[in-house]
């Protein structure tokens, strides 16, 4: 089989029937699989092999991988746990199911069975309504780190995973958290032969934090529509830098799955009573374009300004501040009159039923210390409060909706963006000179102004013409040439002319001493570079994707006192003897400025690792 596009990740699994070996794009690999290989009818689950017990709709399979140690294939950089907490309050929920970790997390586990002879899809990765792989990844492409007990250590999505149908065919929403792997333009290539109503992924490479996965279950515990709780969430995960998460709905046609997108509910279980045709037939895809990996591939920013740009400045000598950095915690009143001044700017004032919703909303996130998603119908205002983060999202769901791309009758057929982005500029301006007032902080806001789009695409083919209908200014807080990371205002603009959304975070911060500059942040870059590699021998090479001068919080730190850094995000690159390649997930680090002889700090919260649950042995 040697010359197969993914004959490398399978070489101890034998293929059922006769699959051609052919020099195909990832475009064409899954047309491939499909026509050559016969798919029959879907076999009963059992409990004879030691998989999951037959499944009600409560029901998740978890796969994660933190030591990518296993040798070969299988090595690349370690990652921390981010699926133990999504897995506690799923049992909290009364949800059923396993969760395998490292030695006991298989390929296999997500492979068909009916198209590879030793898949065990059909007993766990299709055996329930959930089905989650945490990792490293590619494009198509999902990556272990320890062995199976054939020796597989990956598996490509395209020719050998059909979930949600076939053996199993329990799978209704998989969320991968891995790099690159949903990536936008290539996703329905990638998923178009599965039959799961939602895939949850990301078009970059992304930071995951060890609770968030917990708290997009939260959010739709909330009654958050599950798209919305996966791009909410997922977002803004680890400074510096920002995730670009991806939503795909699929469907029997495009407007068909365009349909479901905004309503179903995976906590309720709202929108999954109808099932998806074998396969779908077309998606309505949903995502925030806050940046791409270039080691993803296809990506504008590859001959762009480099993630460096703007450390070539001249510090070395100069003084900058010692800041105490403070996460703010705030009162029941207090986050009800932010929330309150920032649905006047979207919407205008509530009225007494809502008000004393959002008054209610207020006190449970003080009382419980955890997110906590509104939808406040009569205003047609979503809300979200992160009080670990100080982190407040609102958005005006009506404006979005009239603006938001629909699938014409010829399907694929997108409307056209309207406004002008300067246009759209001014606007978000206004609405942020309405909130200052509310919203002043000790800091002002940065006149650097950054850009991200809300994107969609639908229809049978390429998602690669996505289509913004939402334009997000964002500004900052900084002291001199640093940033102050954690402190963001930004308001959306729909193409219609609408505002649309606002999201605003604080940190407080307080000069306690100024301390002198003694490394050159240019040079520190490529001194980290060195160290990180000389440290991860697995990896080939090493993207910095982001790389800024400022100060942040380390993710598990509530105060504390910060030197100007240098701040980065760098992805990891593993290639393979035959071409084969993994992209790791971004780890940001914190670099001091200050001691040249200072170590990078992990902004990441510290591992909390567990064994998983025992496997059966076959």
């Amino acid at each position: 089989m040697a010359g197969c596009a993914f004959a490398r990740s399978h070489s101890l699994l034998l293929l059922v029937g006769a699959l051609g070996c052919t020099e195909t794009p990832l475009s064409s690999v899954g047309s491939t699989a499909a026509e050559e290989v016969g798919e029959g009818e879907a076999t009963d689950q059992g409990e004879d092999d030691g998989g999951l017990p037959k499944a009600g709709y409560a029901s998740f399979f978890i796969g994660e991988s933190t030591k990518f140690d296993g040798g070969g294939k299988c090595d690349a950089a370690n990652l921390n746990t981010v699926t133990r907490t999504l897995r506690n309050r799923l049992d909290d929920a009364g949800w059923s199911g396993l969760r395998f970790v490292d030695d006991n997390s298989w390929p296999e586990d997500f492979i068909e069975a009916e198209i590879v002879l030793g898949g065990l899809d059909g007993s766990y990765g299709d055996a329930a309504t959930l089905a989650v792989y945490a990792g490293h990844g590619d494009v198509g492409f999902l990556s272990w780190g320890r062995p199976s007990d054939t020796g597989l250590c990956s598996l490509s999505i395209p020719p050998v995973a059909r979930l949600g149908r076939m053996s199993g065919g329990q799978a209704k929403v998989a969320m991968f958290l891995t790099s690159c792997t949903s990536r936008q333009d290539q996703a329905w290539e990638v998923y178009r032969f599965n039959a799961f109503r939602h895939v949850m992924g990301y078009h970059n490479s992304p930071y995951v934090g060890p609770d968030e996965a917990r708290k997009v279950f939260k959010r739709m515990q909330d009654g958050q529509p599950s798209v919305y709780a996966w791009l909410d969430e997922m977002e803004q995960n680890g400074a510096p830098g920002k995730n670009s998460p991806v939503a795909m709905t699929m469907g029997d046609s495009g407007p068909e799955a365009e349909a479901v997108h905004p309503f179903t509910n995976l906590a309720s279980g709202a929108g999954f009573d109808v099932d998806v045709g074998e396969p779908a037939g077309g998606y309505y895809l949903e995502w925030l374009n806050n940046g791409c990996t270039v080691s993803c591939g296809n990506c504008a920013d590859a001959s762009g300004a480099s993630p460096g740009a703007g450390l070539d400045i001249e510090l070395v000598g100069e003084r900058a501040p010692l800041l105490k950095m403070t996460r703010p915690k705030r009162e029941a009143s207090e986050i009800h009159a932010r929330a309150s001044a920032a649905i006047l700017a979207l919407a205008g004032a509530l009225g007494q039923h809502d008000s004393e919703r959002l008054e209610r909303w207020a006190q449970d996130i003080a009382a419980t210390g955890d997110v906590a998603y509104i939808a406040l119908d009569a205003a047609a205002i979503d809300l979200s409060y992160d009080p670990r983060m100080d982190l407040l999202r609102v958005t005006n769901r009506g404006a979005l909706a009239r603006a938001r791309p629909s699938a014409s009758a010829r399907e694929g057929a997108l409307a056209t963006t309207g406004l002008d982005i300067g246009e759209a500029e001014l606007l978000a301006k206004s609405v942020r000179d309405q909130l200052e007032p509310a919203l002043a902080g000790g800091e002002p806001w940065s006149e650097a102004v950054a850009v991200s789009t809300r994107e969609v695409a639908s229809g049978v083919g390429s998602a690669l013409n996505s289509t913004p209908f939402e334009y997000r200014f964002s500004v900052g807080r900084r002291r001199g040439e640093f940033e102050i990371f954690g402190a963001e205002l930004r308001v959306g603009v729909t193409r219609l002319g609408e505002p649309s959304s606002i999201l605003v975070s604080e940190v407080e911060v307080e000069a306690v001493d100024t301390l002198k500059i003694e490394r050159d942040p240019t040079q520190a870059l490529a001194a980290l570079e060195a160290t990180i590699l000389a440290s991860e021998p697995a990896l080939s090479e090493l993207e910095f994707d982001v790389a800024r001068m400022g100060y942040a919080l380390a993710e598990d730190e509530d105060a504390a006192l910060v030197e100007p850094s240098l701040l980065v995000g760098y992805v990891g690159i593993v290639l393979g003897s035959q071409g084969d390649r993994v992209v790791t997930r971004r780890v940001p680090l914190r670099l001091s400025l200050i001691d040249p002889a200072s170590v990078p700090e992990r902004l990441a919260a510290a591992d909390v690792p567990d064994a998983g649950d025992p496997r059966d042995p076959r």
